[in-house]
């Protein structure tokens, strides 16, 4: 009857955890805020001053990165060159900077010229969004960043963060923890008390390499990474959920890039769908355990995006919970 229901449920503690892996910049902490708005209160005054600093520094450092790659500098560009160049960034990943009224009329000046903004969406150096927060940048000073903004403002996860929320009764752990090469070696003791692993993969990156060696293509390195996490004895029972993200970025990737040219195993055409599809097929074929031992779950996202990641969150929530009552043996 029912009272057992209840004793399973309480014994079960109510508690969920899952870790985000994937590798830098592939949305996992893109995840967190989205929760952030969903569970909690959203973001309070400090912190939208706190994305409004982050912003000012990626723009300062994109442009900075853009300037080195022109070949060369119109003279009509030269003020806003020596201004970029001549910021000092902070170095803690959390310290923005001051948005000035300077920094927006050379990121406006810069990104009016042509050449410039061209080449601000052919490399991977830049922060994703650019020319959306660029073409933006002077309403911030009297009027903090929206939540859609804060959504698009990328953060480098330096060390592991730990968010919960509520949903449901049950209490929902995500640990985030940093993609980037070096800081790998640190997810082993995580991987021993998570009911479910997120994997994260940017739908977007086949044709960019690791800001970390500057050779390695991301995507494989990305596949290569999955393979390592989930054909080992740690996490060969763990529930697995795919996010393959940033498909808001697939068209008009392709419509500059041919997908072939990175894969050339691709038969299909050179759109959204087709291309999605085959690369989750590449981290399909990467899972080497069964499904009937270890349950994997696919979703195609764009973790920007407040209205779908409410969805999908629920079927993540509902399936994460469903596997670790089964691995709890209370179903």
């Amino acid at each position: 009857g029912n009272s057992s229901k209840s004793v399973k449920e309480e014994k079960f503690n109510n508690t969920v955890k899952m870790i985000l892996l994937g590798g830098g910049e592939s949305g996992k902490t893109t995840w967190i805020k989205q929760m952030t708005l969903f569970h909690r209160n959203g973001f309070s005054d400090d912190d939208r001053v706190m994305y409004r600093r982050l912003i000012a520094k990626n723009m300062v450092f994109s442009c900075k990165q853009v300037l080195n790659l022109m070949t060369e500098i119109p003279e009509s560009l030269e003020e806003s060159r020596q201004f970029m160049l001549g910021q000092t960034l902070p170095t803690a990943f959390m310290d923005g900077m001051d948005l000035t009224q300077e920094i927006c009329t050379h990121t406006k000046k810069l990104t009016q010229n042509q050449e410039f903004r061209e080449l601000s969406q052919k490399t991977a150096l830049v922060v994703d969004n650019f020319l959306y927060f660029a073409d933006k940048l002077e309403s911030f000073i009297a009027t903090p960043p929206t939540n859609d903004d804060i959504l698009k403002v990328r953060v480098k996860t330096q060390n592991q963060t730990e968010f919960s929320c509520v949903s449901k009764k049950t209490r929902y752990t995500f640990y985030d923890v940093a993609g980037q090469r070096q800081a790998r070696a640190t997810w082993g003791g995580k991987l021993q008390e998570v009911q479910a692993l997120i994997f994260f993969a940017s739908v977007v990156e086949f044709d960019q390499v690791l800001t970390e060696d500057g050779k390695t293509n991301r995507m494989k390195d990305s596949i290569q990474l999955f393979s390592e996490l989930v054909n080992n004895k740690i996490t060969a029972k763990i529930p697995i959920i795919i996010c393959l993200n940033k498909m808001d970025l697939l068209p008009g990737k392709l419509q500059k890039v041919n997908f072939k040219d990175f894969q050339p195993g691709f038969q299909g055409q050179n759109n959204a769908e087709e291309v999605s599809d085959y690369v989750l097929s590449l981290y399909q074929k990467a899972n080497t355990i069964s499904e009937k031992i270890r349950p994997v779950k696919i979703f195609k996202t764009i973790a920007t995006d407040s209205n779908l990641i409410k969805g999908i969150s629920e079927q993540v929530f509902k399936f994460a919970i469903e596997k670790a009552m089964k691995q709890s043996g209370f179903m």
